[in-house]
């Protein structure tokens, strides 16, 4: 049987269908990682503290300068020192003030500890739904281009993000979920009535986690599997019955 694409539907048509879904969060957020702006919040704050502390290098090194010089004799380490304190003048207070240079590096490493706690809680909310035993049987439905400007159903917007959206097997009323968020430009390697998995936070149906990394075989190709597995058990019985015969 030829692999059928999926079909491609906008989010309202569907609200209007009755279908409703809840986005996965858990998986977007952990296959997304860290974003653009954690990394230049990082490099940012590298730059801020190298910058710190080079200058006090340099004027550690200039007082030492200024104090070796001084003994030499007092007219000339009058001239020194202050050419020495122009010159020991941190760069960073042409800009900033100690104050505003703390204040700038406490508010980028709580960011970038609040990012990494972020990502680390859903990994630790998907490895912890990995672990149910009972998880619901999916197949892909349709591809859903979302134009709710932030899943707000009064707000239509270009649709600029897409996900798969996946239907539970053998139930007259099914449930829906999606896999991650994909950018519109980006094609999904699914095909229609592919198989996966959902582990769902029975409190908490909202976090759930989707399976669909691997490729789940379809009912065809489990039967031809299945065919194939018969046939392996049945060769050892047609080779005893031919050496009888030979016998």
């Amino acid at each position: 049987m030829k692999d059928l694409p999926l079909e491609s539907f906008n989010q309202s048509y569907l609200k209007k269908a009755g279908v409703n879904f809840k986005l996965n969060v858990v998986d977007t957020v952990l296959k997304k990682g860290f974003t653009l702006s954690f990394y230049l919040c990082l490099i940012l704050l590298v730059l801020l503290l190298v910058l710190k502390f080079s200058d006090l290098g340099i004027s550690v090194s200039s007082v030492s300068a200024s104090s070796s010089t001084s003994t030499i004799t007092s007219s000339t380490s009058v001239i020194d020192n202050s050419s020495i304190d122009n010159e020991s003048t941190s760069i960073l207070t042409h800009f900033l003030n100690p104050k505003q240079f703390w204040c700038m590096v406490s508010l980028l490493s709580i960011y970038l500890l609040l990012s990494f706690l972020r990502l680390l809680k859903y990994f630790f909310i998907r490895k912890r739904l990995r672990l149910d035993q009972a998880p619901i049987a999916v197949e892909a439905y349709a591809i859903v281009k979302l134009d709710f400007k932030n899943n707000d159903l009064y707000k239509r917007i270009t649709p600029k993000k897409q996900v798969v959206l996946y239907k539970e097997c053998g139930s007259q009323k099914p449930r829906f979920f999606t896999g991650i968020v994909l950018s519109v430009k980006t094609t999904p390697k699914v095909i229609k009535a592919q198989k996966a998995l959902v582990f769902i936070d029975r409190k908490n149906p909202a976090l759930y986690s989707i399976d669909d990394d691997k490729f789940y075989k379809t009912v065809g190709e489990s039967k031809l599997s299945l065919k194939m597995l018969n046939l392996k058990k049945l060769n050892p019985k047609l080779d005893g019955v031919s050496q009888k015969e030979k016998l």
